[in-house]
């Protein structure tokens, strides 16, 4: 009985340990310093061919602006201003 009480709070501990907060890495909860990736000529770009705007963080932290494109594809500033997004 005694031996089964510890085995219940250690794995109450273990489990108590083990848990991580709630990522939110959304499009709601996109910070308004991370709206301003975009220029405002990207910002026209996108616009002009019925896209949304976006920003998306990268693995090294910075920020890039992105076009959501009305047939689903996503894009990024660079990519949309070179023309290398194919077809809208």
């Amino acid at each position: 009985m005694r031996a089964a009480f510890w085995v219940g709070c250690a794995a109450l501990l273990l489990s108590a340990c083990s848990s991580e907060p709630v990522q939110q890495a959304t499009a709601a909860h996109v910070s308004l310093g991370m709206k301003a990736a975009m220029s405002s000529a990207g910002e026209a770009n996108c616009a002009m061919i019925g896209g949304s705007l976006s920003a998306a963080r990268q693995l090294d932290g910075s920020v890039i602006g992105m076009c959501a494109l009305p047939n689903g594809k996503r894009c990024s500033e660079q990519s949309l201003a070179a023309g290398n997004c194919g077809s809208y």
